[in-house]
């Protein structure tokens, strides 16, 4: 059911990302759909306090990729990746269209986004 779930939120939002992107908008989609993918694998997000919403560097050692999942669906970050990330397939795609900064380890200041 989850699968089912998963395929069916990919589905939905893809077009209308690209159709927000279409009209040269900004597409608030990504975020969406990490955020529903979050719920349908069990994840619920908890904010405790007033969430900042600009000017704002989050600091994390996340344990699973649940926890990106809820990072990005509940604040619309943005993250750093190790390089490698780029090229898996669907992983690096979805790290794109959420504006991943992706760092080589072996030269960590030759940052490109």
């Amino acid at each position: 059911m989850r699968l089912a779930a998963l395929i069916t939120a990919l589905l939905v939002a893809l077009p209308l990302h690209y159709t927000w992107r279409l009209f040269g908008q900004r597409s608030p989609w990504p975020r969406r759909f990490l955020g529903l993918v979050a719920r349908i694998v069990g994840a619920r997000a908890r904010i405790v306090g007033i969430p900042l919403t600009h000017h704002v560097v989050i600091v994390s050692n996340h344990l699973s990729w649940i926890d990106i999942l809820l990072l990005a669906g509940s604040t619309g970050t943005a993250f750093i990746a190790k390089s490698e990330l780029a090229h898996v397939p669907l992983v690096g795609w979805l790290c794109r269209m959420n504006h991943t900064i992706f760092v080589e380890r072996g030269d960590r200041l030759a940052v490109t986004d």
